[in-house]
């Protein structure tokens, strides 16, 4: 699941954060003002988030409280799969 994103941090390198904790985003003028979990700021011209919508919404409140909310209703249910592996012959 993540080899495209993977050649996509190797290739941009320094211009792409990945696995990054954000707190919040934010815009300043034409620029988006993202707040780090460590208390950093960092400014970009743009942004991909590429989060589970729960996630999102938290870093989006202050950016945009419309789009938070929707993404915070986006339903998360508890999900297990499991996967069985037989012989063809031992099944009738």
């Amino acid at each position: 699941m993540s080899e495209l994103t993977d050649k996509l941090a190797g290739q941009l390198g320094s211009r792409i954060r990945i696995a990054t904790p954000i707190k919040s985003i934010d815009r300043n003028g034409g620029r988006y003002l993202v707040q780090l979990d460590n208390g950093a700021v960092e400014e970009s011209d743009v942004l991909i988030v590429a989060a589970p919508a729960h996630a999102q919404a938290r870093m989006l409140v202050a950016l945009d409280p419309a789009l938070s909310g929707l993404l915070d209703d986006i339903p998360y249910p508890p999900l297990s799969v499991v996967c069985f592996g037989y012989h063809k012959q031992r099944v009738g």
